[in-house]
């Protein structure tokens, strides 16, 4: 799984923390991301390997995680509860996270094999 931001430009950020080993060790970097990745390439959308800083959360546009099992699944609220005062933050706009989610399912469907 990875975390995404989508900014107001739009540009798609994930956090490579949760990658590390993927992008600098060599392992599979993941079919669900390299899809998100190449979608966000046919959109127009530029994509940055960098953590998206939680500071700013109030500028991002929408955020999703990403898995095998679940694509893209857009983030409803994100919350902060160590920080002082504990903050959270709503995401109302999910329509380019939907519109990346409907790319990614009929790519994945495009590229899938049907077996039996």
């Amino acid at each position: 799984s990875f975390f995404s931001v989508l900014l107001p430009l739009p540009v798609l950020q994930f956090d490579p923390k949760t990658n590390d080993i993927c992008l600098f060790q060599g392992v599979l970097a993941g079919t669900v991301r390299d899809v998100v990745f190449d979608v966000c390439e046919d959109l127009g959308i530029p994509v940055h390997l960098v953590a998206p800083n939680r500071a700013s959360c109030a500028t991002w546009s929408c955020a999703f995680i990403t898995s095998t099992s679940r694509l893209v699944l857009p983030i409803d609220v994100i919350s902060f509860p160590t920080e002082s005062p504990p903050r959270r933050h709503s995401f109302t706009d999910h329509s380019l996270a939907l519109q990346i989610r409907d790319a990614v399912l009929e790519t994945m469907h495009r590229k899938s094999t049907r077996i039996v």
